[in-house]
């Protein structure tokens, strides 16, 4: 299912809705949402000892990138999920240690 930009980040901390917008350039799927393919992973969703962890990117990649990563970053909510900056090489090392 397509949807908006907006409509795919809010699917994304939900959990169901739509999973990518409409040119593909932000979607998300098993608990990772992307920037324009896997190279850029924006978020990833880990559930550590029963509390919800978000790694977010905090590395910089495009002006559209930049629009998705403020998106994300109004539906954060430091009360709800701890949340930690890392930049596109910790992403990718948390995904490939999660994928072992």
């Amino acid at each position: 299912m397509k949807g908006t930009n907006r409509e795919v980040v809010k699917a994304y901390f939900r959990g169901i809705g739509p999973n990518t917008n409409s040119t593909g350039s932000l979607y998300w799927a098993n608990g990772v949402l992307y920037s324009y393919g896997e190279h850029f992973p924006l978020v990833i969703k880990r559930v550590i000892n029963g509390n919800m962890v978000l790694y977010v990117n905090s590395d910089k990649y495009s002006v559209t990138t930049s629009c998705h990563q403020g998106l994300v970053r109004r539906e954060l909510n430091p009360d709800r999920e701890r949340i930690i900056s890392a930049d596109t090489g910790e992403m990718k090392e948390l995904l490939k240690n999660m994928a072992a």
